[in-house]
């Protein structure tokens, strides 16, 4: 029915099993670390960085309308969310945020919805409410 194999099983069965009455459960029966290099942004700088691209530039006293992925990058270094990043790592979050900032018209901007901006505020409430939910979590682990 879940369409896993049976190592996965056995795998998840043996950890289960090793776990003691005083140990932490999640963090025994939590993801093993994985090889590689770590993530170089956490879930918090991603939000965050994602939350700058739905306020207006003008808000922040920025000479321009328009959002560009190289100019959310310096304002995330500027207000202290990462040390440095990429205009093509913002390019990717917005990507998978599916937002565009540079298409400002298309979707900031009002046209005949009288509620867009309450609706709009709305939304980038819930990005910088993931942000704190996700620092919790994290702070719970």
């Amino acid at each position: 029915m879940l369409h896993i194999s049976r190592n996965m099983v056995r795998k998840w069965l043996r950890r289960w099993s090793t776990i003691g009455d005083k140990e932490d459960i999640i963090g025994h029966l939590g993801d093993a670390p994985r090889s590689g290099t770590p993530a170089t942004f956490t879930p918090e700088n991603i939000c965050s960085i994602v939350a700058i691209a739905c306020e207006r530039p003008e808000d922040s006293e920025l000479p321009f309308t328009h959002w560009t992925q190289q100019g959310i990058a310096d304002e995330a270094v500027k207000r202290g969310i990462v040390d440095h990043i990429s205009q093509r790592s913002v390019g990717r979050f917005l990507k998978e945020a599916d937002l565009q900032p540079h298409r400002v018209e298309a979707w900031l901007i009002p046209k005949q919805d009288e509620r867009f901006e309450e609706k709009t505020r709305d939304i980038c409430e819930t990005y910088r409410q993931a942000e704190v939910l996700e620092q919790l979590l994290h702070n719970s682990r």
